[in-house]
């Protein structure tokens, strides 16, 4: 028979307090406590974790260990975004708790072995994040820590179940590939894809258009992580493929499938090809790298510099030194500083001064205006850096560059012509409304903007495009450029026939010369398209135009010139050359040819006799190839010292 309970006796509230008190601080329920870091006993040993076995939402478990890199410990290697630095999850660790971000939660949960443990390296939580003198040595390992590690697990995060398509993508481009260079022999007899062949119009473009926009793919630090690994795989959802598989389908659609490459704007950052890791070339050099992951984002403006410094290229000078240590006490303006002097002092190399590209807000800042600022996006890429087919100071002496203090520079160079005439900034890469809140940004706010534009949707891109063409119409900046440089009363350095395709070949940064002097199609077409929309047909013969325009493209000519033009004005000197200047250029600015430059610069006079300000490097039509070198005397011009301030 059942028999109810006996009620609970109702205990005074003074007894209660008597209970608690009687309690063990044992007893209660303890906080696991944060982990406590030992001290790593030099600056080359490391720690790795063992991570345990686990499913799904089970808690994360893990010991750490230490070892030096001479006794190459086994570990695997995790590249990933951190996202929020909110660190809201946690791995138990010891018996202790380590927090972690939630990115690296869901990362670790991916990885995680179902039956076996798994040995990580993973620098939020194998590097003491709160001791800066180990963080600055950890990350001066980097390097090697990446490339001693069994292979990287690259992490990319959902794939909204498009994973296997572009698996599957990759690998059908890939078998095409070693298939062709088997029929053809190389890559150069290799032809180019006829857009009549099926795969390009395959519809697993779209899907890795989507994986490339994955916020890994704007990150600084990634691209060391991946270049360096003896093996990259990438985990993008249940889906594993390799890194060097996506890099060859990269190179692919640069060389021989272009069309698909601008269609789907599959826009894979050049900084992430191999020879800017494996190789010592005039390409591939150090300021090269920083100058390209420029519009590559990162929390600690310190780390441009820093993620990077893994690479062969970094090691500078006669005893091949690491060009700087890590050190996160200094403020990154001091830390750019020291790398451009450095760079100097140990190379005499002066391309380091065609990865100057200034906002108002940083030529005005107190950093010397010949130091680049990394942190700083403006034009889409350097001329004197990455297009080895320009020497405006060939035939002059050797640049014999010193300093005057540690802020001046001293060159010797040209002071060759002024600027008469800017125009807007030239507009294409994004819409004109962005154009519009990209010069009003400081460069944090554009590495922001530039990293939001890419990973939008391409639907919707191309929908910002078309609405843009209607509030604000590209050819309406070009048409009143070209009605002002066409007025036979406007001084020009070229014949009046030949206005309009010194026009096209500026924007498309080509230098004219004697042999290719006639248009090709798509600057014809360009050039008869701008003539008809701005009513404008100044020395032009259009009869003619019209027959070389047949089959040309005005949207392939803009397309292939943006690289150059977007973000930068339009120019015409005092001499009436033509070119290409930096966003923040002014009239009355000095053009520059400083020796063993490969292009020509743009400077600002100061109070101070032979004191200029650089304002950044310039395409000139007419003075790519040494011209004013080789005319110094009958010009009246004269080599000189130039301090950069």
């Amino acid at each position: 028979m059942f028999k109810p309970k006996a009620p609970h006796s109702a205990k005074s509230p003074q007894s209660s307090w008597l209970s608690l008190a009687n309690l063990k601080i044992s007893q209660l329920p303890q906080r696991p406590r944060a982990y406590q870091y030992n001290s790593l006993p030099s600056r080359y040993h490391i720690r790795y974790l063992v991570l345990e076995p686990g499913r799904g939402q089970e808690p994360l478990m893990c010991n750490l260990y230490i070892a030096a890199l001479t006794e190459r410990p086994s570990f695997e290697a995790i590249s990933y975004v951190w996202g929020s630095n909110k660190k809201v999850a946690k791995v138990s660790c010891a018996g202790q708790t380590i927090r972690i971000t939630a990115n690296l939660r869901d990362v670790l949960r991916r990885v995680r072995l179902p039956n076996s443990q798994r040995a990580l390296w993973a620098d939020s939580i194998c590097i003491d994040q709160e001791n800066m003198e180990e963080r600055g040595d950890q990350v001066a390992l980097m390097g090697q820590i990446y490339r001693q590690a069994n292979r990287t697990l690259i992490c990319l995060g959902p794939d909204n179940g498009q994973g296997h398509d572009v698996a599957s993508l990759v690998a059908d481009i890939n078998q095409r590939i070693n298939y062709q260079q088997e029929e053809f022999g190389s890559w150069d007899h290799v032809p180019s894809l006829d857009q009549e062949d099926p795969i390009a119009q395959d519809q697993r473009w779209g899907c890795l258009k989507n994986m490339i926009v994955c916020p890994w793919f704007s990150r600084v630090w990634v691209v060391q992580e991946a270049a360096l690994a003896t093996e990259a795989r990438i985990l993008y959802g249940p889906t594993e493929l390799a890194w060097r598989d996506l890099i060859q389908v990269k190179v692919w659609l640069i060389l021989k499938a272009k069309l698909i490459w601008f269609k789907y704007r599959l826009f894979l950052n050049d900084i992430h090809h191999q020879d800017f890791w494996t190789t010592r070339t005039e390409q591939t050099k150090l300021v090269g790298a920083l100058a390209r992951a420029k519009g590559l984002g990162c929390a600690d403006p310190r780390d441009r510099v820093y993620a990077f410094l893994g690479s062969p290229n970094a090691q500078v000078g006669p005893d091949n030194r690491l060009i700087l240590e890590p050190d996160y006490s200094k403020h990154y303006h001091y830390i750019y500083h020291d790398l451009a002097e450095q760079w100097l002092r140990q190379t005499r190399d002066l391309s380091l001064l065609s990865a100057v590209d200034h906002t108002d807000e940083t030529f005005k800042s107190d950093i010397p205006s010949w130091v680049p600022r990394w942190d700083c996006v403006v034009a889409n890429d350097q001329l004197g850096l990455h297009n080895l087919r320009f020497n405006a100071s060939r035939g002059a002496s050797q640049a014999g560059l010193s300093f005057t203090s540690k802020a001046s520079l001293r060159v010797r160079g040209f002071i060759v012509d002024s600027v008469h005439f800017r125009s807007e900034v030239l507009p294409g890469a994004i819409p004109m409304a962005l154009v519009a809140l990209w010069g009003h940004l400081p460069g944090s706010g554009q590495n922001v903007l530039y990293a939001f534009w890419r990973r939008l949707p391409l639907r919707i891109q191309n929908l910002s495009f078309a609405l843009s063409g209607l509030i604000s119409d590209q050819n309406n900046v070009f048409g009143t450029i070209w009605k002002y440089i066409s007025e036979p009363t406007t001084k020009s350095a070229y014949n009046d026939g030949e206005r309009l395709i010194a026009f096209a070949r500026t924007l498309r940064t080509e230098a004219q010369d004697e042999n290719h002097s006639a248009f090709t199609a798509d600057e014809a077409s360009f050039g008869l398209q701008l003539c008809r929309e701005s009513s404008c047909f100044n020395g032009v013969n259009m009869t003619a135009l019209e027959k070389v325009a047949q089959g040309g493209d005005d949207g392939a000519f803009k397309s292939h010139a943006m690289v150059w033009y977007v973000n930068r004005r339009f120019i015409f000197t005092d001499a009436g050359y033509y070119g290409l200047a930096p966003q923040i250029t002014q009239e009355g600015d000095v053009c520059c040819i400083i020796n063993s430059l490969r292009v020509p610069v743009i400077l600002r006079k100061t109070e101070k006799e032979h004191y200029y300000k650089l304002v950044g490097e310039a395409f000139i039509l007419g003075l790519m190839e040494g011209q004013a070198i080789e005319n110094a005397e009958k010009w009246g011009l004269k080599e000189q010292d130039i301090i950069l301030c």
